[in-house]
């Protein structure tokens, strides 16, 4: 039997909790409805399964909000930086 730290298991829950895109706050008090002493816990985990975000509000969440022509502008940057440096360790 695998036995977690207890922090490796908090690491754990918090980062699937920011993968699934869930409420922290009610994750923690569907958690909290869980007592050590219950044997059926599909209730709970049903309550934390409705907590995470849908695909579609991951999809809209993670859509980048530059604008196209920021974008263009950071890469000329990035090159104007970067060549002085291709020069002086070219050879």
């Amino acid at each position: 039997m695998c036995v977690l730290d207890c922090s490796e298991l908090v690491e754990s829950l918090l980062d699937t909790m920011h993968q699934c895109g869930s409420d922290f706050t009610n994750t923690f008090r569907g958690l909290s409805r869980m007592r050590l002493s219950d044997r059926n816990v599909d209730d709970v985990k049903s309550y934390l399964l409705e907590q995470c975000a849908s695909l579609d509000e991951l999809y809209n969440v993670y859509q980048p909000h530059m604008p196209p022509q920021c974008v263009v502008v950071f890469y000329m940057c990035a090159l104007t930086m970067v060549e002085p440096w291709l020069r002086h360790w070219s050879y």
